[in-house]
């Protein structure tokens, strides 16, 4: 059995460590990777095989109850139907997963076109105008402009990039990785070799290790293309070649996955979560036309319409007096009539303008009141609905936190 003594993180200094091979370490505070010394143990009767892959059992930290909770306050915090509280989930059901990381560190050569923008000159023919006398001319002068040209030019060079990619180990990405990963950095991990026995128990299929290679080629890639100068539009054209791979190390997490699923109006809709570590629940989400977010949008589509209503009738009345004015000036020859009739269609459109102006802001003030007091109205409905589910399942307590982390989302 190898011991591992004083391992500490060279970037944090922590010495929360979790092992993935014999010779490589990751924080699990700043998850940086980096090589450990080792030494066997004392009285092991020769040298232990080296292998490249070795094994982290995660335990279990919640009970089912405890994902049940958490599966209710995810269906509050998506504002699920109303009427959702009147069914149940199914039994939870345990899953094992075998789950892949596999992180490889890989020397590459690359050729690519970089461009550079200039500002280039150009000769553009302008038209002005001359008076000459009581005639006003036209004529052409040539004027100097710029335009912006992208020279591309070709680079080629080297590069040492790492690559982490995930995968469960006989199915691919069949699994949500946020949730995995959330889970994961904070769960209680117990880390090992591989025993010879287990190696064809968590044995990685054939097809996912040729996802892995393209998954590794992909982030090979975007790291050479992130790491040449300028923006998306100023790199093309690049080619990135693998010279070695000068480090591969895999880790298989041994975890379990509870779902339950909740048949709602004819449709099956499956919630799920690891159970250790945060647990954030995950899944299908349950549409709701009558939700928070439609209403407020409802309201707030119809304000066109709530405006027009409130400001047609000054709207016409301006435009009937700015043609009377029209046809006052057309047809009578009188200035003692005309001006003030020109005068108050004037004055009477101005105020129409400003009576409109204020008309939309108290008109969209009143909207916004009234989706924040529906959203806290419903808020409050919505969890004390949730309150009353969780106590008819006697769920309450199934958590230490109580139900404050209800209504914040995910």
């Amino acid at each position: 059995m190898l011991e591992i003594e004083r391992i500490s993180c060279p970037s944090c200094g922590s010495s929360d460590i979790m092992m993935i091979s014999k010779t490589r370490g990751i924080c699990n505070v700043c998850e940086s990777a980096f090589a450990v010394s080792e030494k066997e143990q004392r009285g092991n009767s020769g040298a232990e095989k080296e292998k490249s892959v070795c094994v982290i059992y995660i335990n279990n930290e919640w009970t089912d109850e405890d994902f049940l909770k958490e599966a209710w306050k995810s269906l509050a915090n998506e504002d699920a139907p109303d009427d959702i509280y009147n069914y149940d989930f199914s039994k939870v059901e345990i899953e094992a997963q075998a789950i892949a990381l596999d992180i490889a560190q890989a020397d590459l050569t690359y050729q690519a076109s970089v461009g550079y923008d200039r500002q280039e000159p150009y000769i553009e023919t302008e038209e002005y105008e001359v008076r000459v006398g009581d005639r006003v001319v036209k004529k052409e002068r040539p004027v100097t402009k710029y335009k912006t040209v992208t020279d591309w030019h070709p680079t080629q060079g080297n590069y040492h990039a790492e690559s982490k990619v995930l995968f469960e180990v006989d199915k691919g990405k069949d699994f949500d990785e946020k949730s995995f990963l959330s889970s994961a950095k904070t769960a209680a991990k117990e880390s090992r070799i591989f025993a010879d026995d287990e190696e064809d128990l968590y044995k990685i299929s054939p097809a996912v290790k040729q996802q892995i290679i393209e998954g590794h080629k992909q982030n090979f890639y975007s790291a050479v293309f992130e790491s040449l100068p300028g923006d998306f539009f100023h790199k093309k054209n690049l080619s990135v070649q693998t010279q070695k791979i000068t480090d591969k190390q895999t880790t298989i997490y041994v975890v379990s996955e509870v779902s339950a699923s909740i048949n709602y109006k004819g449709k099956e809709y499956t919630k799920r979560a690891y159970p250790f570590g945060e647990m954030l629940v995950v899944g299908d989400k349950i549409p709701n036309e009558n939700g928070l977010e439609n209403h407020c949008k409802e309201i707030r589509a119809s304000i066109p319409n709530m405006v027009w209503e409130r400001i047609k009738k000054n709207t016409f009345l301006s435009i009937i007096l700015m043609l009377l004015s029209i046809f006052v000036s057309a047809f009578i020859r009188s200035y003692l009539l005309v001006i003030p009739v020109f005068l108050a269609s004037a004055l009477f459109f101005a105020y129409s303008l400003l009576s409109d102006f204020k008309t939309e802001k108290l008109i969209h003030r009143q909207v916004n009141d009234e989706c924040n007091n529906y959203a806290e109205n419903h808020l409050a409905r919505r969890k004390e609905k949730l309150e009353e589910k969780l106590r008819s399942l006697k769920l309450e307590d199934a958590t230490e936190d109580g139900i404050e982390s209800y209504g914040k989302g995910e």
